[in-house]
């Protein structure tokens, strides 16, 4: 038997707490095999009962598994490891065990795939984790595990629970995935010396699958199908870029009913969003009840100085733990779908984590659910990240176009969250209805509203049928909520609001001495865009198929700079001046090398930006700007965060590009609307506060949501609990100031999103207008 197997089954004994009998088929022990083959030990105080097809050691019964002589439901516990390969009717054989397994009775199974043919009397199949997966359907809650290679791994396991399945089962699924996990990672960190040494001298000569192949060898993969049992619940709706604007006279005029109706017993809050009001910032201080300082994301992407790179932020860059994280060292699952910096890989067992429009595609955000998928397709769901709102309609043909693909787009997000809904024993679900934001981005012109400028009657009802979709997904996941007797949250991250100019930040730091640029530098600028254009050309052609993103692209390549004489640069950002400091450790050469020096040049950018002033109207450009280091207690440059931030005032956006008129302000016709600070929070709890418009800031969400999940807030958030906008509720048993007394560790995973941006996530944020 091999170990990993043993240890398996060790696991699944311990958290399912297996009772007797215990029934093993396939217990011969054959010559050789070791200790660790007698499963005997692994069920201490249980009667255990081995057999197998021929007598000898290790077996008590003789018994053919396609045949049982048992009678039904005779077994509590059936382990079946390392043998059905051996049986020419597998699937008789397992129809046979789950017959005498007892009702609440639970099957261990464990088989080869990629293994070499093997005797004991005979070696027949090999079976897949589908195969696996398929062959305990019958049974009532299932974990499947697949380790190794994601398309070829080497073993397939699988534990299954006959009806009726318990609550217990469901927290065991999620143990064993976690402590198999924690297993198989030991096992890496402890492999000898010798054998590691050995794998790097002649990883060169072996091929690239068979390196993958021993890369992967302790990494294992989870499905997991396991009915609902809930108690303290808490489900979130979340509109990106909802308004009081809009929602409050649409409410009132009958577009969005459900809404209406259930803002009559929510608590309301103005939502502060961070600085800058920009999503990925946004959420991630939703998620960790963090400050964008704090957390370290303030844009779509950052300055990663170590490789000299532009790169997009992601959720495992993100180091502080998140109410997922939180919520799944209670032991409990959540469900997040459509929910911007998220990740599969950072999900706790068990949880069904579908990430957003940070991610490459769909698919990508969905594939560690196939069932959830297929759940989807077998319903005509087109659950997609396609962009819907490119440009501002020019048409009435093209507005009718984009609201329906708007209200198909709601429609999938709600179906894939009642789909998840069945599926995992949820404590916390997210939904988030992204395309909200995109549409007002380019339709905010066409609400009705007094101060968008109007629209014709017949263009602001066809784009208010959007909202009246919207409304109609929240009533479902209103009565979702019912069914289950829990709390719903409905909440925006920022507000809306019209949109008016784009700033040129490089072209702000030239004017004041801070940049330079010179023939010289435009003619380097320009030959490295033409190599750059020529390697996208030659690794398309050569190598079809290829992620042209992963090729590194220097800052030299951004901005046609005199890279030696400029103190400062402005590399990314669309909804603040984000300055980067022109240091030897940010870029390897620059001129600003003493402290103080810096200091000073840093404090002269702020002050700048606070200076700046319409050329046309004289009013200020910028709301806020502030040299980071004044607001965090450790370096920028190790933060990867910007020396200094400028957060533009109402209505203007940022670039870092130049004009090529040489302007600081620039229009863009597509944009009608863009991002306020002001956001939505409606709490729907029993004892809600009603009559009176709350204060509340972002990063309180998560503190004040677990808090009403009984749960403790972690001592890294920033935020406080919202007590005043409920009463107690019945749900939480904090004080209003608990801090939990220990770190909740962050479910981290590499870097691979961050490190290889996709070309398609570059793509749909320069649709979204968030690059350029």
């Amino acid at each position: 038997m091999r170990d990993n197997v043993r240890s398996f089954v060790e696991i699944a004994a311990e958290v399912f707490q297996l009772r007797g009998p215990v029934y093993e088929f396939g217990s011969f022990l054959v010559e050789g095999s070791g200790a660790d083959a007698n499963l005997r030990t692994a069920f201490p105080g249980r009667k255990f009962i081995g057999c197998d097809m021929r007598p000898g050691p290790g077996v008590d019964r003789i018994e053919d598994l396609s045949c049982l002589q048992l009678p039904d439901d005779t077994a509590q516990t059936i382990v079946c490891v390392d043998t059905l390969e051996h049986v020419f009717n597998a699937q008789q054989a397992v129809s046979e065990m789950l017959r005498v397994l007892a009702p609440g009775g639970v099957l261990v199974v464990a088989v080869p795939m990629h293994f070499r043919v093997h005797d004991y009397p005979a070696d027949y199949w090999r079976f897949t984790p589908a195969c696996i997966d398929r062959l305990l359907s019958p049974l009532a809650g299932t974990v499947v595990v697949w380790q190794g290679l994601e398309n070829y791994p080497h073993t397939v396991m699988g534990v299954g629970c006959k009806a009726p399945v318990t609550g217990e089962f469901a927290r065991g699924a999620n143990q064993l995935i976690d402590r198999f996990q924690e297993e198989l990672r030991r096992c890496e960190a402890d492999r000898p010396l010798a054998e590691k040494l050995k794998d790097m001298t002649l990883g060169w000569i072996r091929g690239k699958g068979e390196r993958r192949r021993k890369r992967e060898y302790h990494k294992a993969r989870f499905m997991l199908d396991v009915p609902v049992h809930r108690d303290s619940l808490a489900p979130f709706t979340k509109l990106a870029g909802g308004t009081y604007d809009v929602l409050m006279p649409l409410a009132e005029a009958g577009v969005m009913p459900n809404l209406a109706r259930f803002m009559q017993t929510a608590a309301l809050a103005e939502l502060q969003s961070t600085e800058p009001a920009i999503t990925p910032a946004a959420w991630t201080t939703f998620q960790t009840g963090c400050d964008p300082l704090q957390h370290g994301v303030v844009d779509f992407r950052y300055l990663d100085h170590t490789t000299g790179e532009v790169l997009y932020n992601a959720a495992p860059h993100v180091e502080q733990p998140t109410l997922f994280d939180h919520v799944a060292a209670s032991g409990a699952a959540s469900v997040s779908i459509n929910l911007p910096m998220t990740s599969a890989d950072c999900a706790s067992p068990g949880s069904i984590i579908v990430g957003g429009l940070d991610l490459p595609s769909a698919a990508v955000a969905m594939r560690p659910y196939p069932k959830l998928a297929q759940r989807l397709r077998e319903k005509d769901v087109d659950y997609n990240l396609r962009v819907i709102w490119k440009h501002r309609p020019e048409s009435y043909e093209a507005l009718s176009t984009g609201v329906a693909d708007t209200i198909d787009a709601f429609r999938s997000r709600t179906e894939a969250a009642l789909a998840a809904d069945s599926m995992v024993d949820w404590r916390l679900m997210v939904v988030q209805f992204q395309n909200l934001d995109s549409l007002q981005h380019r339709c905010w012109h066409l609400l009705g509203l007094d101060q968008s400028g109007g629209g014709s009657p017949e263009w602001v009802a066809k784009t208010r049928e959007a909202f009246a979709g919207l409304d109609r997904c929240l009533g479902e996941l209103f009565e979702l909520a019912d069914r289950h007797g829990a709390g719903v949250t409905v909440l925006s991250d920022h507000g809306f609001g019209e949109f008016r100019e784009k700033i040129c930040v490089s072209e702000l730091l030239r004017r004041n001495g801070f940049l330079q640029q010179g023939l010289s530098s435009r003619a380097r600028y320009s030959a490295a865009q033409a190599v750059w254009r020529f390697k996208k050309w030659v690794h398309k052609r050569l190598k079809p198929g290829f992620n042209t993103a992963r090729l590194v692209r220097h800052p030299e390549m951004l901005l046609p700079i005199d890279w030696r004489r400029s103190a400062a640069t402005c590399l990314h950002g669309n909804l603040a001046g984000l300055v980067y400091l022109n240091t030897p450790e940010r870029f390897g050469r620059g001129g600003l090398t003493g402290q103080s020096q810096r200091e000073r040049v840093s404090a002269e950018i702020a002050e700048m930006f606070l200076d700046v002033t319409h050329p046309d109207t004289g009013e200020s450009l910028f709301a806020d700007a502030y040299c980071t280091v004044d607001r965090i207690d450790r370096d920028p440059i190790e933060a990867m965060l910007p020396e200094v931030i400028a957060i533009p005032s109402p209505g203007f956006h940022t670039r870092q590009k130049f004009d090529q008129t040489g302007r600081i302000m620039r229009g863009d016709p597509s944009l009608t609307g863009t991002h306020r600070a002001e956001g939505v929070l409606m709490l729907g709890v029993p004892g809600a506060t009603l009559g009176e418009r709350h204060q509340a800031s972002l990063r309180d969400v998560a503190p004040t949501i677990l808090h009403l999940l009984g749960l403790p807030a972690g001592p890294e958030m920033q935020g406080t609990i919202l007590d005043g906008m409920f009463a107690d509720s019945g749900y939480g048993v904090g004080t209003g100031t608990e801090r939990v007394s220990g770190p909740v560790i962050r479910r981290q995973a590499p870097m691979v999103g961050s490190s290889t941006p996709s070309e398609l996530i570059t793509r749909r944020l320069r649709e979204l207008g968030y690059l350029e």
